[in-house]
């Protein structure tokens, strides 16, 4: 999650994220890039969460061949926040939290999710 600048953000959502930020005393990102397995999507593919464009995804795994394995991965969280918020802003802001999750509520299904060393590095 990224504090990405008010001003560096779209008018309407800069509104919407206005009005979240005022109902928590908790930080609200501006931009988040978040990292997806997903069954279906080639890897790379870059898309926008389907209620706010303030979270934008990154698919690093795809298919179900790799299931029940371990899978290293290693990003540069400054080259893919510049990929899918670069029209915004053109310097990567601070990061102001790391969180890890499994979802699969809108579908309908399952997912269990393993992680461990989860290392952050300047």
């Amino acid at each position: 999650m990224f504090d990405m600048p008010l001003e560096k953000v779209p008018f309407v959502e800069r509104q919407l994220l206005r009005v979240a930020r005022g109902k928590t005393n908790e930080p609200v990102p501006g931009a988040t890039v978040c990292y997806v397995w997903d069954p279906h999507l080639p890897v790379g593919t870059a898309l926008d969460n389907a209620f706010t464009r303030r979270i934008r995804y990154k698919v690093l795994q795809s298919g179900t061949a790799n299931l029940h394995q371990w899978k290293s991965e290693r990003r540069n969280i400054a080259a893919d926040f510049t990929e899918l918020f670069g029209a915004e802003s053109s310097e990567v802001p601070p990061v102001i939290g790391v969180l890890v999750g499994a979802d699969a509520d809108n579908t309908k299904g399952h997912s269990l999710a393993h992680v461990a060393d989860v290392v952050i590095e300047p």
